[in-house]
């Protein structure tokens, strides 16, 4: 990836990719594709924060997950990987039994899309499977969860013999990769729907009259949408980094810092909202649904620091995630 776009391009692309979220009756996919997205993610990484930021911020939803994560993939192995498949978030690594046959069980991410679901392991053996979901051992069950609009489904397998497999450090370095981009992707849409959060909670409290004033001028409410604003720029400014100098360590900053963000954020505008912010009339659950769901994908905000601790340890390293140099030429 390699940035070539001024910052007016990049407004002009915001605001196209905004539009086609706002005429999308459900899910964007096809028009974003129609649109290139996919070429113009690739070509410039801040189009990667820009893009998710906005369908976070809308809560709309598309397969661009998946087609960020297989198009990572596909960099490694060319045409054995399609970007209509669909990407599993494993509960456990998959394991490969007798034949090259494969086991694993996670949630997937729009399924229907292609008919595929891929699966990874980036530990030093390595794993990339594609497994067709509608082969023999193969179980897929649609998932309501917290969040519906996602339309995420259950997927196991046990004993199935893959379309592909590809086993060795290529494909640990390649699963790796994907995970990268995966949690860089969201941990920009967390953001996007932190801030929507935030705004929703703000824009009641100075209209919200309680005593003869607006709530936003009690110092209590003040304190809890600070505190939320200040766990969101920390989490926009660790996306910058990971999408300035791209490393697992900094996309697992990025997602958790992310993660914990949204999910404070949510947190404190309910307290601010109160009763309105339970009723499904009003638009905040929206946000509070996607914040939790997308908090659990590919590392949580309370698994990925425990992960990062024990890497740490383990190397007895602190590695730089971000330096001046990355600043100064952030392309």
């Amino acid at each position: 990836m390699t940035a070539t776009f001024s910052a007016s391009e990049r407004q002009m692309v915001a605001d196209a990719v905004t539009a086609i979220f706002a005429a999308a009756d459900a899910d964007a996919t096809a028009a974003l594709v129609e649109f290139g997205i996919d070429d113009l993610v690739a070509s410039d990484r801040q189009q990667l924060g820009t893009v998710f930021g906005i369908q976070g911020s809308t809560a709309s939803t598309s397969s661009l997950l998946n087609r960020v994560m297989a198009s990572a993939l596909g960099s490694a192995f060319g045409e054995l990987i399609d970007l209509g498949s669909s990407v599993a978030s494993l509960v456990a690594p998959p394991a490969i039994v007798d034949g090259g046959r494969l086991s694993f069980a996670g949630v997937a991410m729009r399924t229907g899309d292609g008919g595929r679901v891929i699966v990874g392991d980036d530990r030093p053996g390595g794993v990339v499977a594609v497994v067709d979901v509608r082969a023999a051992g193969v179980r897929v069950r649609p998932l309501q969860g917290i969040d519906p609009a996602l339309c995420m489904s259950a997927v196991t397998a046990e004993g199935v013999v893959p379309d592909r497999l590809i086993v060795g450090t290529d494909a640990a370095a390649a699963w790796r990769n994907a995970l990268l981009w995966g949690r860089a992707a969201l941990a920009a849409e967390l953001v996007g729907c932190a801030r929507r959060v935030l705004g929703i909670a703000s824009e009641y409290a100075n209209h919200r009259v309680q005593f003869g004033r607006p709530i936003g001028s009690f110092q209590a409410v003040k304190h809890r949408l600070a505190n939320a604003l200040i766990a969101i720029e920390a989490a926009d400014a660790s996306v910058e980094a990971v999408l300035l100098r791209p490393t697992a360590l900094s996309a697992m900053v990025a997602k958790s810092a992310a993660g914990r963000a949204a999910r404070g954020a949510a947190d404190q505008a309910l307290q601010v909202l109160g009763a309105i912010g339970f009723t499904l009339e009003h638009p905040f659950h929206r946000y509070q649904r996607r914040c939790l769901a997308l908090d659990r994908l590919f590392g949580s905000s309370d698994e990925i620091p425990r992960a990062i601790g024990a890497e740490l340890l383990r190397t007895g390293d602190v590695p730089i995630i971000i330096g001046l140099d990355d600043l100064d030429h952030p392309g």
